[in-house]
């Protein structure tokens, strides 16, 4: 079986839990498929550590000739986006076609015509309009990592008296939505709470919960606390940072007002001018930038998952299950997992009960460990990135029989 995978981005260095997701099912299924990886990338050349890794895995890489003409175009999308959209705080409403151009829809399509692909797959929401460049006569599968008219939806909340342009814009960016995922053969969403979710929005094309998984690190941390909490996610998905605002602005101090000799650190990508901002506002924080290995900021914390907004799987539950780490997540958070409120962690909305369940955490070794016991069973019963792996091969199969 020949599978041509077109993301948004090459998987590396793992950075975001989207980055995981593909990287992960990718490095297992290439000793199963073969597979055909294309992604835009400034340079010509797969960085060397990440071809060891993905050595079974043909890469074709788009370098986009950004002449004077390409630059004024991305120029005038740049000041739309800043200077429209954002300065009525409706960045989020965006288009999924992500402003392909000629040159890159001929690039893949050539690409198409070498490698003879049985299945065409598409990756993230800003790459689902693809279907419309993609030939009638192979098969084409999207992957659904994150629902966006849900995460849009949660937003906006209830509808009535909303702006006429917040609701225009809402209901036609859903419907585009929609109607890209009814041109695919198949639809794999990572939970089956998004499968369900889609099938009562209106999408007809066959659709199958397919999780991601990650490799589980050579070693799991002992269960141990050492005065810190962790968030793990970049400033780039919106999500963390509204969930990061809702956190130091409404949780954190109630922490510290228990426990004033803890400290939260936070990985991952975020901009310097907005980190010193934080920290002069807030104590004991620390940004930890994009940190290459996670066993050891996981060591001895207490993951916190503050997401407010969202669809799709929290990777970073699963990294902190892996490497060890209790945590307590909001609703949405923890939402389409297995993970269950006081068997295999905390779950809260309310800001005065998750400072609650957090204390609760760092006071009671015992809680600590069951949940440290628990959630690994959980994890190795629904999460073994062998088993995902192995059910995405027969959902490939289920679809090219037409079934």
């Amino acid at each position: 079986m020949k599978v041509l995978i077109i993301c948004p981005m090459l998987p590396w260095p793992l950075k975001a839990g989207g980055d995981q997701a593909v990287f992960h099912m990718i490095n297992f299924l290439q000793n199963h498929v073969d597979i055909h990886f294309l992604c835009p990338f400034p340079k010509s050349v797969v960085p060397e550590e990440f071809k060891k890794k993905w050595q079974n895995v043909s890469f074709h890489l788009y370098q986009e000739n950004k002449n004077f003409n390409f630059m004024k175009s991305r120029m005038a999308i740049n000041v739309q986006n800043q200077f429209v959209m954002d300065g009525k705080g409706y960045f989020w409403l965006q288009s999924a076609s992500n402003f392909f151009t000629p040159a890159y829809l001929d690039f893949v399509n050539e690409v198409i015509s070498q490698a003879k692909p049985d299945i065409i797959q598409t990756e993230f929401y800003n790459y689902q309009d693809l279907v419309y460049a993609l030939p009638n006569d192979i098969k084409k599968v999207f992957i659904q990592h994150e629902i966006r008219f849900m995460v849009n939806a949660q937003r906006l909340g209830k509808m009535e008296n909303k702006p006429a342009f917040k609701r225009f814009m809402f209901e036609k960016l859903k419907g585009e939505e929609i109607v890209a995922m009814n041109k695919y053969d198949a639809v794999f969403t990572l939970t089956e709470d998004d499968k369900e979710k889609l099938h009562e929005n209106g999408v007809i094309a066959p659709i199958y919960s397919s999780p991601a998984g990650i490799k589980k690190p050579s070693r799991r941390n002992a269960c141990t606390f050492r005065n810190k909490l962790i968030f793990v996610g970049g400033e780039g998905h919106t999500p963390n940072a509204e969930g990061l605002n809702w956190f130091l602005g409404n949780v954190w101090e109630k922490i510290l007002d228990h426990h004033p000799q803890v400290c939260l650190n936070i990985v991952g990508v975020w901009n310097k001018k907005l980190t010193k901002m934080l920290v002069s506002q807030y104590k004991n924080i620390s940004f930890r930038g994009f940190v290459p290995n996670l066993q050891e900021e996981y060591d001895g914390a207490i993951a916190v998952i503050p997401v407010l907004r969202g669809s799709g799987m929290r990777m970073k539950i699963i990294d902190a299950v892996n490497y060890g780490a209790p945590f307590v997540s909001t609703s949405i958070g923890a939402e389409g997992l297995e993970y269950k409120d006081n068997v295999d962690c905390f779950i809260a909305d309310d800001p005065d009960v998750f400072a609650q369940k957090v204390v609760e955490l760092i006071e009671d070794e015992s809680c600590r460990k069951r949940f440290y016991d628990n959630s690994a069973l959980t994890c190795d019963k629904f999460y073994s990135i062998e088993t995902l792996a192995l059910k995405r091969l027969e959902l490939y199969r289920k679809v090219l029989e037409g079934n």
